[in-house]
């Protein structure tokens, strides 16, 4: 083995299929000083041979591990970061692949401004097909208490597309829960807590494949169940550590959302659900967290489906097994008007503000959040003067608030501002509009209503 700055981590169970893919995007990294831990979990198909064959042909960075029984993602992921040589940890899934350059990248700005955590976006394929950023560009920099509660609070508890100092994983004791899905879930908040600066590469370097096998995809999966227990492993985990002192809500905010995820994949993925398993949740929520849409998290993290069927699970479980099994959850009309309410006079105030400079005003997405943000603050057309959206089918039609939708080609040169309506997709729309006209000013308004709503910044 060479003298490695970074140490890649790949549990591996059951994913022959893709395993190629993936071990050919780490041996071929532009950076040579790495190592590439390969850490078998009983798996029962044949990864092993493939393992092997990669070990035979690059011997001086991979290294193979074959536990004897099953521990689950979180488990090989351990049993990794302990025989790990790095500088850094980078956790990559067996079924994902990633640019060649993502080592290089990412070493080379943690190491020139000392950051503890560095995170890419990543391009989701498969099911779906598009470009994430989970981590917006405020959370870059020198971490402070405001930034790390929203960080725990809202944002993604993924450990890929990362890398980490190996120093704040060891000397903090971490490690993830162990026989269990989702134990990002029930770790990364933790790990958060020692991070203390963030650096971003403002490119797709992770490759996420959606497939029907997908923890978060697989249909009638019993590790659904496990969504709400992960999220209050992780809130224990603070707690026991002394940190409910200062982050009180956002601990509750983190076993909310785990209610809220698994609510959803109830809706999404479930054809037939549990009753028990939901009941004794149910109980707990009622026990514990009964006003759980006071926490003021809430709104800026789940979606408006996913609420409603929360209010009727826990009005009327009854109700809730009833609609679940006829589909109504997702016929349902809902909308995002208590999350724009949040800071509704605040959102007029800016757009009279850019009015006031005689500056054009357009937002980018004519989906249910666009819409409804201009209903609630723009449903006179006094202040936005155009709708952009990359369906073509759109193009040249009208809001219900008289709103024209445009492609971005057709209304480039006649916008000062643009509003970009979700987060996920800000820094990919933001790289496309400055190729046209770098002047253009962009708004992430989920982050706009996270700083207001925080008061940060």
């Amino acid at each position: 083995m060479n003298e490695a700055k970074i140490s890649i981590i790949v549990p591996i169970y059951d994913s022959e299929e893709y395993l190629r893919e993936c071990l050919d995007s780490l041996v071929n990294q532009t950076m040579k000083q790495i190592e590439i831990i390969l850490v078998n979990d009983a798996s029962p198909d044949h990864s092993d041979i493939i393992m092997e064959e990669y070990r035979e042909k690059y011997r001086d960075i991979i290294k193979c591990i074959y536990l004897p029984v099953n521990l689950k993602q979180g488990g090989a992921r351990n049993v990794g970061v302990n025989a790990a040589n790095g500088d850094y940890i980078m956790f990559i899934d067996a079924d994902d692949y990633v640019d060649i350059t993502i080592c290089e990248k990412m070493y080379k700005l943690a190491d020139s401004e000392k950051y503890d955590l560095i995170c890419s976006g990543y391009r989701m394929f498969g099911k779906q097909n598009r470009e994430i950023d989970l981590f917006p560009d405020d959370i870059c920099g020198e971490l402070n208490d405001t930034v790390r509660k929203a960080i725990i609070s809202i944002m993604s508890v993924g450990s890929v597309a990362k890398l980490i100092r190996k120093s704040i994983w060891i000397d903090n004791q971490l490690s993830f829960t162990e026989n269990m899905k989702y134990e990002d879930l029930a770790t990364m908040p933790l790990v958060w807590m020692y991070i203390k600066s963030v650096g971003k590469i403002d490119e797709p370097l992770y490759f996420y494949r959606r497939h029907q096998e997908s923890t978060t995809l697989k249909e009638n999966s019993v590790h659904t169940y496990q969504i709400f227990n992960a999220a209050q492993i992780a809130a224990d985990r603070l707690r026991e550590r002394g940190f409910a002192k200062d982050y009180s809500e956002e601990i509750e905010a983190i076993a909310i959302r785990g209610f809220m995820d698994e609510i959803k994949c109830c809706i999404q993925n479930m054809s037939v659900i549990n009753t028990d398993e939901l009941m004794q949740m149910r109980t707990e929520i009622l026990d514990k967290y009964k006003d759980y849409e006071n926490n003021r998290y809430f709104f800026l993290r789940s979606e408006p489906m996913e609420i409603n069927a929360a209010r009727c699970f826990i009005n009327s479980f009854d109700s809730f097994v009833e609609k679940h099994a006829d589909g109504t959850f997702a016929k349902e009309d809902t909308h995002y008007y208590s999350y724009y309410d949040l800071q509704k006079d605040q959102i007029i105030a800016m757009l009279q503000s850019y009015c006031a400079l005689g500056q054009h005003i357009a937002i980018w997405g004519s989906g249910k959040k666009g819409m409804d943000f201009l209903s609630v603050v723009d449903p006179k057309c006094q202040y936005i003067e155009a709708v952009i959206d990359k369906n073509e089918t759109k193009w040249g039609t009208y809001t219900d608030t008289g709103h024209k939708v445009y492609s971005y080609g057709e209304i480039c040169t006649k916008i000062d501002v643009i509003l970009v309506m979700n987060r996920f997709y800000f820094n990919s729309i933001r790289r496309e509009v400055h190729q046209v006209n770098r002047e253009v000013e962009l708004v992430d308004m989920d982050m706009y209503i996270i700083r207001s709503l925080l008061g940060w910044g």
